[in-house]
């Protein structure tokens, strides 16, 4: 799924990229409207037999939902781990490598790069990957990768304020406030 520059814009606005797009986020009960569109999405892969899957983050402070996925045994400092983004304003997601500590839960982790978003150098998180976007693929959610979201900026866009830190399209279209 490519998306036109009104649609990023958007996007960077906290706006459903189309007008009958399901999730509004900025509707007074955002959770309700995620909820019915993404819980069977949330669903199968918190409850994944094949993998551990915590959501870190539910649309609260951002414009998307955050999970860290990981090998089922793993514990530990420095674990490898996949963290994928889903959008809330568009049918779009990204997952990446990174590391996390992890014990009876992840208690911390850290963003990937955005030129390293999509690829994945550990043969077990090649097979979650491969699940991850097996999920995506059902739920008709379009995976994007370093080639669409490390790059610069479209001129005009500007982002205001994000947490994860970076100038690039990957931070335009996921964004988390403070």
């Amino acid at each position: 799924m490519r998306l036109k520059k009104s649609e990023i814009i958007k996007i960077g606005n906290w706006e459903p990229y189309k007008y009958e797009w399901k999730i509004n986020r900025n509707l007074i009960s955002p959770d309700d409207n995620i909820n019915l569109y993404y819980g069977n999405l949330i669903s199968s892969l918190t409850n994944n037999s094949k993998f551990k899957c915590e959501q870190t983050e539910d649309g609260g402070l951002s414009n998307f939902l955050e999970f860290i996925c990981y090998e089922k045994k793993s514990r530990g400092d420095g674990i490898q781990v996949l963290i994928l983004f889903i959008n809330l304003c568009a049918p779009i997601a990204t997952f990446g490598q990174t590391t996390a500590s992890v014990w009876n839960k992840v208690i911390g982790y850290s963003y990937p790069k955005t030129e390293e978003l999509g690829i994945i150098r550990n043969n077990k998180l090649s097979e979650i990957a491969n699940e991850l976007s097996e999920i995506l693929k059902e739920n008709s959610i379009a995976l994007y990768d370093h080639n669409e979201l490390n790059i610069d900026l479209i001129e005009g866009l500007e982002i205001k304020e994000n947490l994860i830190e970076g100038k690039k399209m990957f931070n335009y279209l996921f964004q988390m406030i403070d």
